[in-house]
């Protein structure tokens, strides 16, 4: 009996077992009959630097994740990490060109990615925050804008036009305008449109740095026509010629008087003189001068009219307002002869050139020759008449004019002595009068 209810458990329980196996949960692979493939969409985009851009982890066929929670990586995005099913970043470009960056998902089991390609940031474009704080690319500039965009303006009035954005140094450029370039954050300019008609006029303001390169800003001026009336408050300019000249003396070597050319040492210091005249009635007459090696400039030493004047004659140049018809304006400077630009034995040669300019008259130039030497001659530096030596020079002159003039006085009243007593001579010979006595 025994042996029969043992042999009776015995089979109950591999029919447990068998029914156990049959009804116990299924391994995690057979819920698929075959893989879900992983995929990033969209696989490829594009975008401009600073513009967000999405993307979504998907399994081919099935709307659920078999997997763990996708996590993202997106290496130079902001954020460059992410967890679900989407996930959106930004990318910059501040070089030239486009670029390609890849973000990548992953479930822990499988991998894939999605490709965008960033095009560069443009000049009139900013982008949307928040700003990356990410290295190597530096703090996003802001865009270069020219303001007013648009502005009107009559014929030769003053237009004054600004800059903001960019590195903040500003070079203008205004073709047909007087002044035609500048620099700074605002720029005065102004027209003279003798079309007939109203004509459109474009200024361009620039900036630069090693980095970002050259970027430009427009601004239009919209200019009437001459019609024959005096534009308020500019007043009437005229249509003119400039005259230039230069002069120079050598003050270290004693010279006072103004020559045409000049000689110095190193160490001299000579005075130079433009002389600016106006042919004509003219406004917004300028000077330039553009030293040559061997001379520099002394700080301060600039007088127009015999006042003391601002410094920038070698450089931007000295505004000398305006002149009436033959009226001229002198402006004097010193400059210092440099070493390092003269052979130690012999000479050299050099010249300094001066430009000038009014409003509608041309540019006009002029050219000093200045010779320079470290072992120069007194006599080539006295070449020309000096100061001191002057007053000795006229002395001998009028000495030897004096002696001169005796001398041919003394002969005249010589020979008209002897003539005389030649003539009473003749007469006691042919008379009975006596001389004698």
């Amino acid at each position: 009996m025994s042996k029969h209810i043992m042999l009776g458990g015995l089979v109950a329980v591999v029919l447990a077992s068998l029914v156990g196996v049959a009804f116990a949960a299924p391994a995690h692979a057979d819920y698929y009959p075959y893989p879900a493939t992983l995929s990033c969409w969209g696989s490829s985009s594009s975008v401009m630097s600073g513009q967000q851009v999405t993307f979504t982890a998907q399994y081919s066929g099935y709307s659920s994740y078999p997997y763990s929670v996708p996590t993202w990586s997106a290496p130079n995005g902001y954020p460059s990490t992410g967890n679900g099913t989407t996930f959106s970043t930004t990318f910059w470009n501040y070089g030239s060109t486009q670029q390609t960056y890849t973000v990548t998902v992953s479930d822990g089991v499988q991998t894939a990615s999605c490709s965008v390609t960033v095009y560069p940031v443009q000049p009139t474009w900013t982008p949307v925050p928040p700003y990356p704080t990410y290295t190597p690319y530096p703090p996003y500039p802001g865009s270069l804008q020219c303001s007013p965009s648009q502005t009107w303006s009559s014929y030769g009035q003053d237009v004054t036009l600004s800059a903001w954005g960019g590195n903040g140094t500003y070079t203008w450029s205004a073709p047909e305008g007087n002044p035609n370039a500048g620099s700074g954050s605002s720029f005065t300019t102004r027209f003279y449109n003798t079309s007939g008609s109203t004509r459109t006029y474009t200024v361009t303001v620039s900036t630069y740095d090693s980095y970002y390169g050259t970027r430009s800003s427009n601004c239009t001026v919209n200019v009437q026509s001459y019609t024959g009336y005096t534009p308020t408050p500019t007043p009437y300019y005229g249509y003119g010629t400039v005259g230039l000249s230069i002069t120079g003396r050598n003050i270290t070597r004693g010279q006072s008087s103004q020559y045409s050319s000049v000689s110095g040492s190193p160490g001299d210091t000579i005075d130079l003189f433009l002389h600016v005249q106006a042919h004509g009635y003219l406004t917004g007459v300028w000077a330039t001068d553009f030293l040559p090696a061997g001379l520099s400039y002394v700080q301060g030493s600039t007088t127009l009219n015999g006042y003391v004047a601002a410094d920038g004659v070698t450089s931007t140049g000295l505004n000398i307002g305006s002149l009436s018809d033959g009226q001229e304006a002198v402006i004097k400077f010193s400059v210092v002869v440099q070493g390092a630009s003269i052979p130690s034995m012999g000479a050299v040669t050099v010249y300094d050139n001066a430009q000038a300019r009014a409003d509608s008259a041309g540019t006009v130039s002029s050219q000093m020759t200045v010779t320079l030497g470290s072992q120069l001659a007194i006599s080539q530096v006295s070449a020309v008449k000096t100061g001191p030596a002057d007053s000795l020079i006229y002395a001998l002159a009028l000495a030897a004019l004096a002696t001169g003039a005796y001398a041919l006085y003394t002969r005249s009243a010589l020979f008209n002595r002897r003539a005389a007593f030649a003539e009473i001579g003749r007469l006691s010979r042919n008379t009975d009068l006596d001389f004698s006595k």
